[in-house]
């Protein structure tokens, strides 16, 4: 079956829709195979997917020499290099943003959970305290506080804190061992008091 077919990838009138894969054997239509002006019918001889699979095996093959001319062309070409990262990342940032306000939506627990660790890892940072904890050592200490605040003992659900018994602006470290889940209103009313300072704890 013949069609016109456009000129943008080498395609003349006559040709056919479709050709076999050089690698598979598979008739596979003409947009199946990157563009070659010198190729028949405008076309590579093996289709996209093949080359895709030869890539990967050349790559796994041969990993530490393609890093290794990656490297070199990068330190050669800084200026090149910028100005494609540059090009690439304005043509998917808009792809990006949209993915990643995607899963927000989709997972809020663990948006939120990450927006808290990055923030406890902030502070650390600016405090110099030392030590750094995970998501699952948090849900650890939820599980042991069996989801009540750690100060007044109400259900947090969800919508919990991760409070530094010793505040970090008091020289209290940023591991597990000085985490406890609370409640928003303990954890803002708590600010940087130590624990025997807040003469309002209920429990």
């Amino acid at each position: 079956m013949t069609s016109l077919l456009t000129e943008g990838g080498g395609d003349l009138v006559g040709h056919p829709q479709s050709k076999p894969c050089s690698v598979c054997g598979e008739d596979k239509p003409l947009g199946a195979f990157g563009p070659q002006p010198h190729g028949k019918y405008g076309r590579r001889a093996a289709c996209n997917q093949c080359r895709k699979i030869e890539h990967r095996d050349y790559y796994e093959r041969h990993r530490e020499q393609v890093l290794t001319r990656c490297a070199e062309y990068r330190a050669e070409h800084p200026d090149r290099v910028s100005d494609i990262q540059a090009r690439s990342y304005a043509a998917h940032r808009k792809v990006r943003s949209r993915q990643r306000s995607q899963w927000r939506k989709q997972n809020p627990d663990a948006c939120r959970a990450r927006t808290m660790s990055a923030n406890a890892r902030r502070r650390a940072r600016r405090a110099s305290a030392t030590g750094s904890f995970t998501q699952a050592d948090v849900d650890a200490q939820y599980k042991r506080q069996r989801g009540r605040c750690y100060w007044c003992g109400e259900r947090v659900g969800r919508k919990y804190h991760v409070d530094h018994v010793v505040p970090l602006s008091r020289g209290g470290g940023n591991g597990p061992e000085n985490l406890v889940i609370s409640c928003a209103t303990c954890n803002v009313r708590k600010n940087d008091r130590l624990p025997h300072e807040m003469a309002w704890r209920l429990c």
